[in-house]
This record gives C-alpha cells, structure tokens and sequence, in this order.
C-alpha cells in the first residue's frame, strides 16, 4: 500500500471539485454536451513543437481548440485565431498566461478553449 493512502483515495477524490476525478468528470459532460468534441473537422497545431499535443476542431458553428504541454518547464504556443472570441472552458491550471501575444503554458498544462 502506499504512504500517502489516508490523504488520496477515492472518497476524498469525489468530494474534492480540484481532484482527477472532478476534472474527467467534467471532461466526460462536455463531450456528451458538445457535439464539436467529437465530430467535424479537425487540425493539428503546433505539429513543430514536440512537446505540445494541439489541435482545433470545427462543427456546425462552434470551434474548440485543445493544447496539452506533455513536459515540464515552461512553452509557449501562438494564439493565432483565439485571441478574440474563445472562451476557456476546461484546464489544470486557473486562468490563462499569456505573454508576447502566446499562450504560455506551464507544466503539463491542459487546457480546452470553446468559440461560437
């Protein structure tokens, strides 16, 4: 068993709105409730950055784009087209940095960002 057994565990993860559980939870209701997680098309961003997985999903209207930093320390993607009009709807992290017009991301920063 391990050490830290009385602190995390699963009761303590469902009552807790900032553990795992909270946020798959939460990941799971917006796909049932947002139709532009899982159907139209879709684009990878930042292909030349090997450290972010992002891409931008289009239907019926709306856009959702997903960036993920798979490292630690710090990178920073172009915001290109989000910096008007999209909305953060899901991350790991509170609030958005951004700094010389790029989103920065912090370590093994998740985040989903929702237009239209």
């Amino acid at each position: 068993m391990v050490d830290n057994y009385r602190r995390i565990h699963a009761e303590g993860q469902m009552e807790d709105p900032d553990s795992v559980y909270s946020f798959y939870k939460k990941l799971i209701r917006m796909r049932r409730d947002l139709s532009v997680i899982s159907m139209g098309s879709m684009e990878f961003l930042e292909e030349d950055n090997p450290d972010v997985l992002a891409y931008r999903r289009r239907y019926e209207g709306k856009e959702l784009v997903v960036v993920a930093h798979l490292t630690e320390g710090e990178t920073q993607v172009a915001m290109g087209q989000m910096q008007r009009g999209y909305e953060k709807v899901l991350g790991n992290y509170d609030g958005v940095q951004v700094r010389d017009g790029r989103l920065v991301l912090r370590d093994y920063e998740a985040a989903v960002f929702l237009a239209g």
